[in-house]
């Protein structure tokens, strides 16, 4: 009998320290347990009613409504998810639109909204009339997880009416692609995108921001900023109720010469099923940490109040408890006492303890009242204890059956077991002991965890086995080890449940951090290789996070030298706030380029790639300010990193190592087009995006990637860009645009200042690029809806100043005038009011030609000479020139501004022609009708003398005036003295 209940009075003290905190999980509460238990009678009643619904005034229905009635007998939170619609016809063809609703449903009969997506109907091109399947399912929550329960189900339901799909709004996308093209052959790319009632739609939050690449001097900087919003309809389509609305989150990083600081601040009102849950709904906690220097402390005060369900258990209904001690040096102090066990034969026990990793020493006394104790199954008498002492000192030392040895899997012995009976009042005996116990108790805590946590522990194979265990005990002990000391409290009243917690430690959180990273890098070898049916992947995937999470903050935490962390909550309010700070000195180029060792297994190519990857280091950040604010179920972030060094060199240069990567371990992956990309150098700065995905809609705007693709030259002047065009080409399937799309393609001929291009279409080319449905000013062909690989034959025909060509003559009057700006690069502007044929024009700036006479007379030249000729010659225009300057090419050459004139060169009678030249003074330009294409010239005269001019003249005049009359005032002054 004795022998039936050692095991019980051995563990009972483990028991006591770990139940009031273990129970809640691995014992629901009743109010749990009832809840699971759902009426079998809450279900669907197979009733739905149907609309089709017009959110956007098209005319067309954006959503299929569907309401599905339900009856609910126990309220709470459901969800109703439809799967499908059938179309009449051969085997009730399918069409697979979907979506779920969670609501929070009392006691009654409901109708539940559910919106099918209206353009995933019409992309089926079927005309639904029932509705394929709906289910219910239930959610409740324990262990603070969702858990979700069948309900109920039913199928093939009946819509009131067929609905044709062409009443449902049809998805388009609507992209324009911007080629400008410049002489050197490199290509500016711009886009846009319009995508209305998008195909599927966006389930997640929405987004929106921009993001851009300038050039500041020698720096570069990259900034963006994002903004997403929770909307209600994706709240609801989630399995559970999260805190969306009643979260605040303020998060700002700073970085600058090496110096870096964060501030984080979170508030948050937990929902009401989880801060209903314990133990959510009985604790108050306060924690304040500090990190300084690699050294971390601590102090934590948390009162609770255990659920009945557990304050209901033995002993912790009958007693209270109060557990004190110390750690320190790598030596453990303290006692625990229990007081006033009602219904056992241990009346007061007090216990002292002390030890470190490999023995523990145990101290202490009970009082023993003897007589009946049903709670145990036996009486109690001077002779019964006396026996069951003996039982023990016989039995739990030592290594035999029976002995602790054997209880512990081996791995602790008592060495020593000395008890000794002292008689009381006749009615019981004090018990003093001293127990002893020698062994590893890190080991033994590894056996717990693995016989606890890891079920499938007996079926693993042997080599797994180990390997789960070297893992558990090696970070364990690396924890161990990282403690520099702990003070610990914890009082539990039966009377009123509550336990009171009171700790504070100090820990080497380098060490630890550093010890558990290296183990988390081993970790993840062993792992991958666990995910089969003696160790299912569910039981592994949750430890990725972990493991990258302490690689991470082992490669953050030697930079900090500061940090603090504060983290309150009350039962009362529900509200969790954190804030947490840091602060410290890093070197991002280390920090972001570290160098890792290369396994010796690596064959010599790719790892002479990758050491080299590791060694070039092109650019680096210098400073960065990012933050990240949520409130209202609307978050934003925004970013701003400055760079030091050649980004696009550090761009094309990682692109280059993947090509080559690729071409080392899978060259048979290697295509033209990946050859063709690592010939195309990529030019970031100057980019910019602008995007917004809503639930249904997507807007985006690209523009300025440059790209300096390798030509396909055509002769001394033309080339042509064939591969980058026909990059989009497919082998199989459809190339875009296909139905449901708007691809509008525009290709510009650009200027760099010096030359200029403009396209041209082969005619008899027998992969002859289409005619364009539109021309625009700036060198520019228009196509809409053209494959771009259809463009891969055009030419672009390179030309010395700045050129453009007019495509449509005729439309070219008095009223709809052609304009030619060249004022960047030749100082001028024509504007054409007719001309008699389609023509390129080219406007340059030229020295003083040699077959021309000089200026005329006194004249002189204000800038250089502008040549503007056609082809074909023989075109005719009308329009007129204008011509700018400055106010420092008059003052350089000291012209009057009022004599400036423009000039042609006449070819027939060999002389500079002056034409009626109008002036604007105040923008400086002057400006003439013109009738034909020449050499022109602007001159003007010299300023004359400075005694020719009229303004010295008249100043010469006022003063001998003004002179005059203070002569003639002072000699009637003096007069009238006299």
């Amino acid at each position: 009998m004795f022998k039936k209940y050692r095991k019980s009075f051995v563990f009972m003290l483990v028991f006591l320290l770990v139940a009031s905190f273990s129970a809640p999980l691995l014992f629901p509460t009743q109010a749990l347990v009832e809840e699971a238990r759902l009426p079998t009678h809450t279900c669907l009643t197979g009733t739905i009613s149907d609309a089709g619904i017009d959110t956007d005034g098209s005319g067309k229905f954006d959503y299929l409504k569907i309401s599905v009635e339900v009856n609910v007998s126990v309220a709470g939170d459901y969800i109703v998810t439809i799967n499908g619609l059938r179309a009449e016809g051969w085997m009730d063809a399918c069409i697979s639109v979907s979506d779920t609703k969670r609501e929070y449903l009392t006691p009654g009969t409901h109708m539940v909204d559910i919106y099918l997506y209206g353009p995933m109907i019409h992309q089926y091109g079927l005309n639904p009339t029932k509705v394929s399947w709906i289910s219910l399912q239930s959610v409740r929550y324990e262990l603070f997880m969702p858990i979700i329960e069948f309900v109920d189900s039913g199928g093939a339901l009946p819509l009131s009416r067929q609905y044709n799909y062409t009443e449902f709004d049809a998805h388009f996308s609507d992209v324009e692609a911007m080629f400008t093209v410049y002489p050197n052959g490199s290509v500016a790319l711009s886009g846009a995108l319009n995508y209305a009632h998008m195909v599927p739609f966006n389930p997640s939050p929405e987004v929106y921001g921009t993001a851009e690449i300038t050039k500041n001097g020698e720096l570069t900087v990259v900034a963006a900023n994002s903004t997403f919003v929770v909307p209600q309809d994706v709240v609801s389509r989630l399995p559970v109720e999260l805190p969306f609305n009643t979260t605040e989150v303020s998060y700002q990083e700073q970085y600058s010469d090496t110096q870096f600081s964060s501030d984080l601040s979170v508030n948050m009102t937990l929902p009401p099923w989880l801060a209903s849950e314990y133990p959510f709904n009985t604790t108050d906690l306060s924690l304040l940490g500090t990190y300084s220097e690699g050294i971390g402390s601590m102090g934590m005060n948390c009162t609770t109040v255990v659920p009945d369900s557990i304050r209901s258990m033995f002993p912790l209904n009958v007693t209270d408890v109060t557990i004190t001690g110390q750690y320190m040096n790598e030596s453990l102090t303290g006692n625990i006492t229990f007081h006033v066990v009602s219904g056992f034969p241990i009346f007061d026990f007090g216990l002292g303890f002390e030890g470190n990793k490999t023995y523990l020493s145990l101290t202490g006394e009970g009082l023993v009242i003897y007589g009946d104790y049903p709670a145990i199954g036996f009486s109690i008498d001077q002779i019964t204890l006396e026996a069951i002492l003996m039982q023990y000192d016989s039995t739990i030392p030592g290594m035999g059956p029976g002995s602790l040895y054997e209880m512990t899997n081996e791995i602790l012995e008592c060495t020593n077991l000395n008890t000794t009976l002292t008689p009381y009042d006749n009615i019981g005996a004090w018990v003093d002991f001293d127990v002893g116990i020698h062994g590893n108790f890190i080991e033994m805590i590894t056996y717990v965890i693995m016989m606890q946590f890891f079920p499938p522990y007996y079926y693993m194979p042997l080599e797994t086995r180990e390997q789960v265990h070297d893992i558990i005990y090696t970070a364990l002990n690396t924890t161990v080890n990282s403690v520099e000391s702990v003070n610990f409290q914890i009082v539990y009243m039966h009377d009123t449940g509550e336990v009171e917690i009171r700790m504070t430690f100090v820990e080497d959180v380098l060490y630890l951090v550093g010890g558990l990273a290296e183990i988390a890098k081993n970790a993840t070898a062993i792992l991958q290789p666990m995910e089969q049916p003696a160790f299912p992947s569910y039981m592994v995937s949750p430890l990725y996070p972990i493991i990258y999470a302490v690689i991470s903050l082992n490669a953050t935490l030697p930079y900090i030298s500061e940090a603090q962390t504060q983290l309150t909550y009350s039962c009362t309010t529900g509200r969790l706030q954190l804030r947490a700070t840091s602060s410290g000195e890093i070197d991002l180029e280390e920090y972001y380029y570290p160098t890792y060792p290369l396994p010796e297994e690596m064959p010599p190519e790719l790892r002479e790639l990758f050491e080299s990857l590791q060694k070039t280091r092109l650019c680096n950040v210098t400073s960065y300010n990012q933050s990240f604010t949520y409130r209202n179920s609307t978050g934003n972030l925004r970013m701003e990193y400055t760079l030091e060094g050649d980004l696009n060199a550090q761009v094309n240069l990682v692109k280059s190592y993947i090509v080559s990567y690729m071409n080392l371990t899978s060259p048979a992956q290697i295509t033209w087009r990946e050859l063709f990309l690592n010939q195309t150098l990529i030019d970031l700065v100057q980019l910019q995006i602008n995007f917004e995905v809503r639930s249904t809609s997507a807007i985006g705007e690209l523009t300025r990637i440059m790209l300096s693709p390798p030509i396909d030259p055509v002769n001394a002047t033309c080339f042509r860009l064939e591969r980058l065009f026909n990059l989009t080409s497919v082998d199989y399937g459809n190339e875009s645009p296909i139905a449901g799309q708007r691809l509008k393609i525009a290709v510009k001929g650009g200027n760099n200042g010096t030359h200029t291009v403009t396209l041209f279409i082969d005619p008899t080319d027998p992969e002859r690029v289409p005619d364009p449905d539109e021309f625009a000013e700036g060198n520019t062909m228009i196509w809409n809806n053209q494959s771009i690989s259809k463009l891969k034959r055009l030419i672009f025909k390179v030309w010395e100043g700045y050129v453009e060509t007019v495509y449509n003559p005729a439309s070219i009057t008095q009223d709809n005038p052609f304009m030619i700006d060249a004022k960047e690069t030749a100082s001028c502007v024509l504007t054409l009011t007719n001309i008699s044929k389609l023509a390129t024009l080219c406007i340059k700036n030229i020295t003083a030609p040699a077959d021309v006479s000089p200026p005329p007379g006194t004249y002189k030249v204000l800038g250089n000479y502008i040549q503007i000729t056609a082809d074909p010659e023989d075109v005719t225009v009308n329009g007129t020139i204008r011509i700018y300057y400055t106010p420092e090419q008059l003052s350089e050459l000291e012209l009057d501004e009022n004599s400036l004139k423009i000039f042609y060169w006449n070819e027939t009678t060999n002389n500079w022609e002056a034409i009626d030249t109008q002036i604007n003074t105040t923008e400086h330009y002057v400006w003439a009708t013109i009738s034909h294409l020449s050499i022109w010239s602007l001159m003007g005269q010299p300023l004359p003398a400075l005694w020719e001019q009229p303004w010295f003249l008249i100043s010469i005049t006022v003063i001998v005036v003004i002179v005059i009359v203070v002569v003639v005032l002072g000699l009637r002054r003096k007069k009238q003295s006299l």
